[in-house]
């Protein structure tokens, strides 16, 4: 037969065979360290999940982000110690900041001192790794916490001890159910093989997230172990028949490849149901495992039949007994009862079924991280919106941040986009250090943004006392400032219209008092105000040609001048008209001077109180227009420009962090669980918000978020899942025992054990991660399965020859060793993995199998018999 020819060929080229295999393991050492390793989550966010769709967008408008951060603990520090500590941090190479108050419960609480490092750097980065081998070789002495991306980029997710603790119990099991004290050696040498080629064949992929590339060696050495006991018994029972152990090799490999095949098939079509979940972990996991167990199965072929062959006298000189347990009292006990057996077997299904639904399902996990647990990090949800609903996401935030579980909310309508008073934002510009802008340059600053641009009108009076006032009085030299009181004096209406006598108005005119009060006499006034006698000398007096010889050219050019500024007097003016009427009086007041005494006499005189801007506009204004404006020349040196450049920059680099072309985001920083029920009502409270006063599309990002996602699409999930599996292995199994009644009773019975291990760990009061529930569902279907199929061959093997008890007893005693065996690794390996694995979803995934394939051991070792047997007329022929 073909499958006589394929096993000579195997065992007859056994060594070039195996000499080809470890050839190809010592290239996949090499390959291992080529391995894409991808640690972010969100890339396995199905297509159309909206928290990817916000990310790809947010990436796109913000830009990649890529910084990273270091959480040092430290215990008993006294506050010396805590500043050298912190001074030593802050000054290492690629640290950007250093995170530390003494004085806040956030960075020293109960004897524990809190440093948080943050860089630009890549947390896998070789720098990275760095800045934490540093930190932990510089304090080794000390007793020091670690957390943060670096920590666990760092931190090895599978230590040394406890590889080792799960190993020594993996060959416990082996040396205790095997017939002989090397075959466990003869095992792990071959699942070696098996592991390192399937974890070098892993650089093939585009990419292996982290849980996979931690978990894969350990699935795989516990989902095929099994294959290799089958074969090595399968060789036990040929040597007794053929006359030389090629042969019976040859033998045992032709005859073992069935059920071999059979069992590893089920495991193969449960792992790949995996690549169906929305979530591409599924994908990412499925693939991996199911190569893995196609890589174990061909080695069993390949590489196991030499290593059995070149050590058979070792194995044979090193024979032991194997355990033994006696079932022959359950088989009787589960003849007599096998209707009852498979009554309770339904009823027991049916509550499982029920109870199951009580259990919590979680979709992220908490570290058990003690620098996390004396500082709980918070949790940050972003919210993308579309600028056009900035208004109604203020408001959305606005209402969260009253949650008391909201610690802060940072978007830029509360940051750079606060609106400021002039007198606040001096204050705020003042804490920032620059001395070039005061709170009158600021005044000034907002009057010309608001109103400066205005034709403003003022009367001359109110102008010239403005000048001679305080505010100018350095900056004018004596001349001019002689020049603007004559000015303020002759254009004071009430001044130059009160009637006033000789003596006075001598003064005011410079002219001798016997010369006004003829002037006077001549008019028939008695009194007479300053600007009726001016009025009277220039058209009556002067233009008389008896009176006229009588005053000099320069007293008639200064009465004609004195006219001139008097009409000024009670009038307003523009700026241009200001200037215009001050340049035959001084050259300081040309039209570039005379805007700027506007503009500062509209800040000081004019100014709105309700008038705000934001610190961005502020400085934008400045820079991309009076700094531009030859009118304000003077109110800017080099340094001044240099200095709004530069804060200019650290604002659009913070804009940038908020606001993009057409996305905003809001950044809440809370103090939730990243996934609880909790957290799932307060994402539930955003999304009804923003859907009811958004008018666009708006994203959700963060762990939580996430959480939530999957929550809402999880039941469905888990649904597929199950029906893809169940179904995949009920036609495995159909065809392997032509039957539909025996796939229906294992599919139905795995099924119940994935039901009892989810109400077990509800009962408990525990909660189940979604990704180890939904790997357990395709690996106990596709694995423990292969129990169920063990033990119904023999059984229905043996009914052709005995009755059901003995039947029964008989297939108990063929395949119990194996079962045990196999069970037992995959319980107790992955079991104490879960139990002491720091990374909690790795400890997660391993707990949960182990309980799994616990509650699926059990029913399949003592409900299936009875249920075969309740069932016996149907699924098996007669005699």
């Amino acid at each position: 037969s073909l499958m006589k020819k394929i096993a000579d060929f195997l065992v007859n080229r056994r060594y070039i065979i195996l000499a080809v295999f470890l050839v190809i393991a010592a290239i996949s050492v090499f390959l291992m360290g080529k391995v894409n390793v991808n640690h972010d989550m969100t890339k396995y966010l199905p297509d159309d999940s909206y928290m990817k769709i916000g990310m790809d967008i947010m990436e796109k408008e913000f830009g990649e982000e890529d910084s990273s951060s270091l959480k040092i603990m430290f215990s008993g520090l006294s506050e010396e110690e805590e500043t050298k500590a912190y001074d030593y941090l802050s000054t290492l190479k690629n640290v950007e900041s250093v995170d530390f108050d003494a004085d806040s419960i956030d960075y020293h609480k109960d004897g524990y001192t809190l440093y948080v490092l943050h860089t630009e750097l890549d947390a896998y980065s070789d720098a990275g790794a760095k800045i934490y081998d540093t930190v932990k070789e510089t304090y080794s002495d000390s007793e020091i916490y670690f957390s943060g991306e670096i920590a666990s980029a760092n931190e090895p997710m599978l230590p040394a001890y406890i590889i080792a603790a799960a190993l020594l119990i993996l060959i416990a099991v082996l040396f205790i159910m095997s017939d002989s004290w090397f075959e466990p050696v003869i095992f792990l040498a071959n699942i070696g093989v098996a592991i390192v080629i399937n974890m070098g064949t892993n650089a093939f992929l585009p990419s292996v997230s982290d849980t996979t590339n931690s978990v894969v060696a350990i699935l795989q050495l516990v989902l095929s172990m099994d294959y290799s006991i089958i074969l090595m018994n399968r060789y036990t029972q040929e040597k007794s028949y053929c006359g030389s152990n090629t042969d019976a090799m040859k033998n045992a490999v032709a005859n073992a490849f069935s059920s071999i095949t059979s069992s590893s098939l089920t495991t193969f079509v449960g792992l790949l149901a995996l690549v169906f979940m929305s979530f591409k972990i599924g994908a990412d996991m499925g693939i991996a495992l199911a190569k893995s167990v196609l890589i174990s199965l061909i080695c069993i072929f390949t590489v196991l039949p030499s290593l059995i062959l070149m050590s058979d006298k070792l194995i044979t000189k090193l024979h032991k007994k194997s355990l033994h347990i006696p079932m022959g009292g359950y088989a009787k006990f589960t003849s007599k009862c096998r209707f009852g057996i498979g009554g309770a077997m339904v009823c027991i299904f049916a509550v499982f079924a029920v109870l199951k639904g009580g259990t919590e399902i979680t979709y992220t996990l908490d570290s058990s991280n003690k620098v996390d647990e004396i500082f709980p990090p918070e949790n940050q949800i972003v919210m993308l919106y579309d600028k056009k609903d900035s208004s109604a996401a203020e408001t959305i935030a606005a209402e969260l941040e009253k949650d008391e579980k909201v610690n802060s909310v940072t978007g830029y309508y509360n940051t750079l986009g606060i609106k400021y008073t002039s007198d606040e934002l001096a204050k705020l510009v003042e804490e920032m250090g620059e001395s070039s802008m005061d709170s009158s340059m600021l005044k000034l600053v907002y009057y010309q943004y608001y109103a400066g641009n205005t034709d403003l009108k003022v009367n001359i009076s109110d102008m010239l006392a403005y000048i001679s006032g305080d505010t100018f009085s350095d900056m004018i030299d004596e001349d001019t400032q002689s020049q603007i009181e004559m000015l303020a004096r002759f254009t004071d209406e009430s001044a130059i219209t009160a009637p006033l006598g000789a003596a006075e108005l001598s003064a005011m005119l410079g002219l001798e008092e016997q010369t006004v009060s003829q002037l006077m006499q001549l008019s028939g006034a008695e009194k007479m105000s300053l600007k009726d006698l001016t009025n009277f000398l220039i058209n009556d007096v002067l233009s008389n040609p008896d009176y006229a010889p009588r005053f000099g050219q320069e007293e008639t050019q200064q009465f004609y001048t004195l006219q001139s500024v008097m009409s000024m007097a009670g009038a307003e003016f523009t700026a241009a008209e200001f200037a215009q009427g001050l340049s035959g009086f001084s050259e300081e007041f040309d039209e570039n001077t005379a805007k700027l005494l506007y503009l500062s006499y509209g800040a000081e005189n004019n100014y709105d109180e309700a008038w705000t801007m934001s610190l961005p506009e502020m400085i934008d204004y400045i820079a991309e227009d009076l700094m531009q404006d030859s009118l304000f020349a003077g109110y800017f040196d080099e340094d001044a420009k240099n200095s709004i450049a530069d804060v200019r920059t650290q604002l659009a680099e913070g804009a940038a962090q908020l606001e993009g072309e057409n996305y905003g985001r809001i950044i809440l920083s809370t103090a939730y669980a990243e996934d609880s029920e909790e957290t799932r009502a307060f994402m539930e409270k955003i999304n009804t918000m923003s859907a009811e006063q958004m008018t666009e599309e708006y994203y959700l990002i963060g762990n939580s978020s996430m959480s939530y996602e999957m929550s809402q699409t999880f039941d469905g999930e888990m649904n597929k899942i199950t029906l893809i599996t169940a179904a995949a292995i009920f036609i495995v199994v159909a065809l392997t025992f032509r039957s539909l009644l025996i796939p229906l009773i294992l599919v139905l019975i795995v099924q119940c054990g994935v039901f009892a291990t989810m109400t077990f760990i509800g009962i408990s009061g525990g909660s189940i991660y979604y990704l180890a529930l939904l790997i357990v569902q395709c690996i106990l279907m596709g694995a423990t399965i292969d129990y169920g199929i063990l033990f119904t061959n023999y059984y229905r093997s043996h009914r052709k020859a005995m009755g059901i008890r003995e039947a029964l007893s008989a297939a108990y005693d063929g395949s119990l060793h194996t079962i045990l065996t196999s069970s037992l690794i995959m319980i107790m390996v992955t079991g104490i993995l879960g139990l002491t694995l720091s990374d909690p979803t790795i400890g997660a995934i391993c707990l949960t199998i182990a309980e799994g394939a616990l509650c699926a051991t059990i029913l399949i070792l003592f409900l299936l018999p009875g249920l075969l047997a309740s069932v016996d007329k149907v699924i098996c022929s007669k005699k």
